[in-house]
């Protein structure tokens, strides 16, 4: 993902009428004004809450995978041999002791809630962040239009 960020430079330099700077410092923009310190805050943060989205929504995935593969397992206890009702469970190369289907269901049962609860935080978290990320969004697409360019705007034509 390509990322464009506006570079600061001292007021006063000697290429600052090159680069479309005024003697403050700041960007001059052809659709709505100046470039300030507080659109680069702006642009910050929208690209801190885009970056901590995407790793929110990779843990989800992981999440995701790991509760498929607890009810692979409570699929497979279902169809265990019912003359055979005991066996063990492997933590990683280590297997433990003999449980029974109640206490592994009961064990499932507890880690599933764990996990989704876990999930509906991260869920609820990117939400808030994607609404504070639209605010912003509209903000600085009104003041500069398609002069500013977002970290989330065609990362789905890069993948």
């Amino acid at each position: 993902m390509a990322r464009q960020h506006a570079r600061w430079q001292r007021a006063g330099g000697p290429d600052d009428e090159a680069e479309g700077r005024d003697v403050e410092g700041k960007a001059s923009g052809s659709e709505g004004g100046d470039f300030t310190r507080a659109d680069q805050l702006d642009l910050n943060r929208y690209a801190g809450y885009n970056l901590r989205c995407k790793e929110l929504e990779s843990c989800l995935q992981e999440l995701q995978e790991e509760v498929e593969g607890f009810k692979m397992s409570q699929d497979e206890m279902a169809r265990m041999d019912p003359k055979n009702p005991d066996f063990m469970v492997k933590w990683g190369s280590v297997y433990s002791a003999e449980w029974t289907p109640e206490e592994i269901e009961t064990f499932f049962e507890s880690k599933l809630k764990v996990v989704e609860k876990q999930m509906q935080d991260m869920r609820q978290d990117i939400d808030e962040m994607r609404g504070n990320m639209a605010v912003i969004g509209a903000r600085l697409k009104d003041k500069f239009g398609d002069e500013v360019r977002l970290d989330d705007e065609g990362d789905s034509s890069e993948e």
